[in-house]
């Protein structure tokens, strides 16, 4: 019969501290779209207790199907910025990812879709003050920039019905 031999066994293990990396920021929410830019705005991720904050953003941009492609070869410090470059009548995709000074964080959320506009065509304007003075609505509005350039030649009018919240068509406007 055989002795069994006991000998110590020392095991040491090593997990990475994935908490440290910046957390991700909520995904992308675009607006301002003309036919080759748009504006992305994002809220920063929450504060860590165990790591350093955040010291920028990177973004990443994808057409239907295609690979994640990095926009910015330097970190952006803020929270919103414009994309340009982009080509016009093509559907866009975007998330963010934070990087602090252990790195660059987990990936947001992907950004709802976005065509930009065909070449010329106008952006959606800003949202409209309407002013009532007895039985008339006085509407106004800021254009984008985009559209400053055009030369706009009609407006079409919407309505929301209050009791069935449906809308509908209130009129043409021609300039």
């Amino acid at each position: 019969m055989s002795k069994s031999s006991f000998f110590p066994l020392t095991i040491t293990l090593c997990f990475a501290d994935i908490s440290a990396v910046a957390l991700p920021p909520a995904a992308p929410v675009i607006s301002d779209v003309t036919s080759t830019s748009c504006r992305l705005n994002y809220v920063a991720p929450d504060i860590q207790l165990d790591g350093p904050p955040v010291t920028g953003y990177f973004i990443e941009v994808r057409t239907p199907h295609g690979p994640w492609i990095t926009v910015n070869k330097t970190a952006i410090t803020g929270t919103e910025v414009r994309v340009t470059q982009l080509q016009c009548d093509m559907r866009y995709e975007f998330r963010l990812r934070a990087m602090n000074d252990n790195g660059l964080g987990e990936d947001s959320a992907t950004s709802a879709g976005v065509v930009t506009l065909t070449e010329n065509r106008p952006s959606q304007p800003g949202r409209p003050v309407a002013t009532v003075r007895g039985t008339s609505v006085n509407l106004q509005w800021s254009m984008w920039m985009s559209l400053q350039k055009l030369i706009l030649t009609k407006v079409w009018l919407s309505q929301r019905d209050r009791a069935t919240a449906a809308w509908g068509s209130f009129g043409q406007m021609a300039k």
